[in-house]
Formats: C-alpha cells, structure tokens, sequence
C-alpha cells in the first residue's frame, strides 16, 4: 500500500476516529405500530418501529420514529439519529419513552441518566416536522443511544456485542461507536427500502456533530 495514498487514509480513519464498519451477516425484521392516523391536521401518519437484528451472537432491538404524508406514495425521507430519546422531537403523548442510558440534559430536563416524560418535546426545534410533511417529505429516526451508549463502557453495552469478530484483532476491527451508529441508519434503511411509502432512492441521511460524521 502506498503509503499516504487514499487506502492507507482511510484505513487510519477507521481505525482512530470511525471504526470499522460492522460487516458481520445479520437478519433484521420490523413490527409497526400506528401512534396516529391524523397527525399535524391529518397531514401525516405516525408510527413506532421496533426493529429486531439478530447476528450469531445473539439478539437485540431498537425503535424508529417514522412520520410521513398522507396518501402520498414514494416519498424521499429524510433519516437520522437523535440525541436524547425519539419522545424528544416532538410532544405526541403516544411516543415511547426508551429506558436506555441517556446524557443528563437541563434544557432537556433529564438527570440520573434516564429519560422522563418532561423530556416530551424538549427538541421539537430542531425536528420542523410540519415544515418538512407539509413539504412532501417524511422523517425517520431513532435514538443513538440504542445502538451504543455515548459514554466509555469499553463497548460492553448496545449492539457491540452483536457484531463484534473474536477470530479478528478485537482493537484493530472494533467498530467503535460512530460506526456503530451508522450501523443503526443502515437498519433504519433496511426499513425504509421495504416501506410502501418511502422511496428507497431517495433517502437523505442528516445528523448534526457526531451523528453529523455518522451520517456521513
């Protein structure tokens, strides 16, 4: 390999910022659950996703907030991350709660690491969801924290285990929590390419900081 050419690059950038992006053979399936039928005046329709992956090591699942117009087909969404929790991005009563470990948050009214139902809405500005249903648009997400806890737990917690490869060098082809996150959007692809609604070829990964470098 040359050295300093785009391969090595690359490879220095999995191994010290991203990790490396789980490869490992998985199956995934999804159950739905409709929130609302009338959401923003009966412009859109709500439901909750529980996905459910499964790899040789075991099994575990997460929660996709899906939103998107009314009688509308082949919609481009728009997909991502949040940071505190999907209950978050908006005051819908009939969102989940997660019970996962989240940061504490005063503008978000968490503390002791755990979501609460003063959290409804907390980040709602930063999710214009009227704005983007009335724009012909849908939106997915699903907290990151589901996927990998963003604290050092020296990967013991969310999917790590899923996916991790004991016959590899464990810290050379560990995927770290970035990519780990991006292995959450993949699956939140794998729902939305099967989606009756949503256009597969138009699906517009968005995320902000470090779910900005997940997106990408």
């Amino acid at each position: 390999m040359e050295r300093g050419g785009k391969p090595e690059i690359l490879e220095l950038f999995s191994k010290e910022m991203y990790g490396h992006f789980p490869e490992k053979e998985y199956a995934i399936s999804f159950t739905e659950k409709v929130l609302s039928e009338h959401y923003l005046d009966s412009a859109a329709i709500v439901k909750e996703v529980t996905g459910k992956v499964r790899t040789s090591s075991g099994e575990e699942q997460f929660t996709i907030l899906y939103v998107f117009p009314r009688n509308m087909d082949r919609v481009p969404v728009f997909a991502g991350l949040n940071f505190s929790g999907n209950h978050t991005i908006d005051t819908l009563g009939t969102i989940a709660i997660h019970n996962r470990w989240v940061k504490n948050s005063e503008h978000a009214h968490i503390s002791d690491n755990h979501a609460s139902p003063e959290s409804r809405g907390a980040n709602a500005s930063r999710w214009p969801l009227a704005t983007i249903i009335n724009s012909g648009y849908g939106v997915a997400t699903a907290y990151y924290g589901e996927f990998d806890p963003d604290y050092d737990d020296g990967f013991d917690n969310g999917f790590h285990s899923l996916f991790a490869q004991p016959e590899k060098d464990a810290e050379a082809y560990c995927p770290g929590s970035i990519s780990m996150w991006a292995k959450g959007m993949s699956f939140i692809a794998d729902y939305l390419s099967e989606d009756t609604v949503a256009d597969p070829n138009r699906i517009i990964a968005i995320g902000h900081s470090r779910l900005g470098k997940t997106a990408l």
